[in-house]
């Protein structure tokens, strides 16, 4: 425990980008998982800004956004789910109300909304 203790102001002190210690920076190697410990001690390479460019430029072009909404009440879900039903039943086509009715727990058959299973008696 007194290690751990002792370690924390040497990893804060890393992690503003302030100097450390050999030891600190060993230890923080085994702690990644490098079989090499002295990796913090070796230059590192310049990355090539022509490739990191064209590579975000490839990223820009093939990554999609997708809007992410939080579901803080029911009523957010039903917007979600009926704005999504149409494009399930454009998928599924003839088979979206079996599809529907399997996902309520009904009948295929949806003039009646009997369940597909019986509640359990007690």
């Amino acid at each position: 425990m007194i290690g751990a203790l002792t370690l924390a102001p040497s990893i804060q002190r890393v992690e503003n980008g302030e100097p450390s210690g050999l030891d600190t920076r060993r230890a923080l190697a085994r702690a990644f998982g490098y079989d090499d410990l002295d990796v913090f001690e070796k230059p590192w390479p310049f990355p090539n800004v022509a490739k990191l460019k064209a590579y975000s430029a490839e990223l820009d072009k093939t990554t999609v956004v997708i809007p992410i909404t939080r579901i803080q009440d029911a009523r957010t879900l039903r917007t979600m789910t009926e704005g999504s039903e149409s494009s399930a039943t454009e998928e599924l086509g003839d088979r979206a109300p079996e599809a529907r009715s399997v996902n309520c727990g009904l009948s295929p058959d949806t003039t009646t909304s009997r369940p597909l299973f019986n509640e359990p008696t007690t």
